[in-house]
């Protein structure tokens, strides 16, 4: 082979290596991606947005800032047109919001809609969508002016308050890694309000500090008084801030990016009082909680059973997806004795010393900000929050 034809060849390998190498680096940067990988990378990219400009951050608890839109990241050079990632020929918008829990832990909510192919729903909005509102039967209640509403003109007309599971087959199971929540209501802005459904191995007494009234320590059934709180709140607390485990591996850390402060309602009442619609549980509230215990008034909404009147009405563990929980420590005590608490025991609320030692079954708030992922609700395949690791 002449030099003339070896220069020629040498020029031929080296057009053929660019174009190679033009293709990879091209096809990589139009490389397109699944739905819920673009949700990733939008929040991949607000991060470093964040981290670049950390003054975007929320600087307060439980609070957030305006969302960062993906014009915002597009412009300043985070991201291509997120059409462009889309594997459809569709237009796609998005955003995320970050919001700070606890103090430095973010939570980035990634807001993605692609057209006909694809649209970030609302975990409330799924649930209710979902489970339809019923009339009757188990299912998903409206609930007006304290009153559930049971004629279908009126669940078309009035505006709910909030939406209450009740029955005894309810699919109001959430997921948080190996933690299972139960949804008890969904109130108008669309927080989702859960208790704590894993089985618990950790029993506590309710409050075992002295009682001038009763001359022992068998407790003060006060949930909170002028900043004073009693051992079931302090219990609460060291759940949520992972200071103390109710059982192993039951609790997740994640759960702290994805809740809301809530006001508890921690009013007491007597034995013989009606109605189960918050009105003496909520006369007295602490603000601005992370977590509480269930108030009385949600046990009895749970159930179907008419003839739940009082607060130790043994029908109220009648038709009731709360009722199959073994014994637990509520949040509302009695009003006719100050060392006196109630608990869900033998599927009915009873009343016991304070100092005894049951479980404790923490509610929490998800905010509304909750994306729905996955899931149907069921234990089997429970509803799961979309939630982007740091690493992803």
């Amino acid at each position: 082979m002449d030099k003339q034809m070896m220069k020629y060849l040498g020029i031929l390998v080296v057009l053929i290596l660019c174009i190679v190498v033009f293709y990879f680096f091209t096809g990589k940067s139009n490389s397109k991606l699944e739905y819920r990988e673009m949700e990733a990378l939008l929040v991949k990219a607000t991060r470093e947005y964040a981290k670049d400009n950390p003054k975007i951050l929320p600087t307060e608890e439980d609070s957030n800032q305006p969302s960062i839109n993906a014009k915002t990241l597009e412009n300043l050079g985070y991201i291509r047109d997120l059409s462009s990632y889309a594997k459809d020929d569709t237009t796609c918008t998005g955003e995320v919001e970050i919001y700070q829990t606890y103090p430095e832990v973010y939570n980035y909510v990634p807001r993605l809609s692609c057209g006909k192919f694809y649209t970030y729903k609302p975990l409330s909005e799924k649930i209710i969508e979902d489970n339809g509102i019923a009339s009757r039967g188990a299912g998903l209640y409206a609930r007006y002016d304290g009153k559930f509403l049971t004629d279908d003109n009126d669940i078309d007309t009035l505006p709910a308050d909030e939406y209450v599971f009740r029955g005894d087959n309810v699919n109001n199971f959430i997921r948080v890694e190996t933690t299972y929540w139960r949804v008890i209501a969904i109130d108008k802005d669309g927080n989702l309000l859960a208790i704590l459904a894993s089985n618990l191995s950790k029993m506590t007494p309710w409050d075992n500090r002295y009682n001038i009234n009763t001359g022992r320590n068998n407790g003060i059934n006060d949930y909170e008084n002028n900043g004073i709180k009693s051992n079931a709140m302090l219990s609460v607390e060291n759940v949520l801030h992972e200071k103390v485990a109710l059982s192993e591996d039951l609790y997740s850390s994640r759960v702290k990016y994805l809740i809301s402060k809530y006001d508890l309602c921690i009013g007491k009442r007597y034995p013989k009082d009606e109605g189960r619609d918050g009105k003496y549980e909520c006369k007295k509230q602490v603000e601005g909680q992370f977590g509480g215990l269930l108030p009385a008034y949600y046990f009895m909404s749970a159930s179907l059973d008419e003839n739940c009147k009082k607060t130790t009405s043994k029908s109220c563990g009648n038709y009731n997806y709360l009722s199959n929980y073994g014994s637990w420590w509520i949040m509302t005590s009695d009003a006719e004795n100050t060392n006196s608490c109630y608990l869900i025991d033998k599927k009915a609320i009873s009343i016991q010393d304070c100092s005894y030692s049951y479980n404790f079954r923490p509610v929490v708030k998800f905010g509304s900000r909750a994306v729905y992922s996955t899931g149907k609700g069921t234990k089997a395949d429970p509803y799961i929050i979309r939630y982007i690791p740091k690493n992803a």
